[in-house]
């Protein structure tokens, strides 16, 4: 068998054919007619789309760790740049059920069907393929006919849509709803989204780099490769976290060791008031910087669910 191997996160191809006539398992999960039908044939990957994978850790309650969100940003990101520098190609509708996670923890591109390939001098495609609730606020306009479609605008359109992708791991929630009969109410929410402060508390430069996926300016957008860049980096960086501190707390008295946290206002020690960060979503949340974790004492020594992962020292 010979398999066509171009990345290790893109599914590999293999074969392909055509025929007159689909087998009949196939021909029961097909909704269109065609005289002749082409086949292709790829590798096989075991595991869950991305989609599945978050349902059933959130069934099951499980963290994203830290290392595994990582891993998953390096791989992605490693594979858009084969496709936007080495191959010029536009993937154009990444999303949680085009992306497959393999046991071992591998991440698999997959559905090219919409994808374009964008040789330097040819000029891209005007259509507005993709699926709508993972457009990048770029591809509303243009589905608007407000914009025009520029190579910069495809391959920046996937990185927001990875950015949504891994927002949607990290927080359950989707940037917007897919409304199939009214797109132009998803297009609406998307055009309102602004990224909150915090979407990975497990580590401070992973949940910035998320964020700047989600930038609604393309031109401030980061490119693929430089957000890879700055995930290899983040290996060999000390990591940092940011907690969300449980409002119910036992009397125990420990310190939160770390560079940034988010506790609840009336529960703040801190008598440094410019240390607090500006900018938390919730008004009754502050964000506190390392200068005032200092003087920061809560009454929690065992983690909750929701920050078994981060550092808390007990004293």
């Amino acid at each position: 068998m010979n398999v066509s191997k171009v990345h290790d996160n893109i599914l590999s191809y293999i074969d392909h054919f055509a025929v007159k006539t689909l087998p009949s398992d196939m021909a029961e999960c097909c909704k269109w007619e065609s005289d002749t039908w082409y086949i292709i044939v790829t590798e096989f990957v075991e595991g869950d789309t991305l989609h599945d994978f978050v349902r059933k850790s959130q069934k099951e309650e499980t963290e994203i760790e830290c290392n595994f969100l990582r891993s998953l940003l390096q791989s992605s990101l490693d594979a858009i740049v084969y496709m936007h520098s080495v191959a010029e190609i536009a993937h154009r509708d990444i999303k949680p059920g085009n992306l497959l996670v393999s046991p071992d923890g591998r991440l698999v591109f997959i559905d090219f069907g919409l994808s374009v390939v964008l040789p330097r001098r040819t000029k891209a495609p005007q259509d507005d393929s993709g699926t709508p609730n993972y457009f990048s606020p770029s591809l509303v306009m243009l589905s608007r006919d407000e914009e025009k479609a520029t190579k910069q605008m495809w391959f920046s359109s996937d990185i927001w849509s990875l950015g949504a992708s891994m927002y949607y791991l990290c927080t359950g929630k989707e940037i917007a709803k897919l409304y199939k009969t009214d797109h132009e109410r998803t297009f609406e929410e998307i055009l309102a989204f602004k990224c909150p402060d915090v979407v990975y508390s497990g580590n401070v430069e992973l949940n910035q780099l998320i964020c700047d996926m989600l930038i609604p300016n393309l031109y401030e957008r980061p490119t693929a490769q430089e957000l890879l860049d700055r995930v290899m980096a983040i290996r060999l960086m000390r990591q940092r976290s940011i907690v969300q501190v449980p409002e119910k707390l036992t009397s125990l008295p420990c310190v939160l060791l770390l560079d940034e946290c988010v506790v609840p206002e009336k529960r703040f020690r801190g008598d440094d008031k410019k240390h607090i960060k500006k900018g938390c979503d919730d008004k009754d949340m502050l964000r506190v910087t390392r200068g005032a974790l200092k003087s920061l004492t809560i009454n929690s020594v065992v983690p909750t669910k929701r920050t078994r992962q981060h550092t808390v020292a007990g004293l």
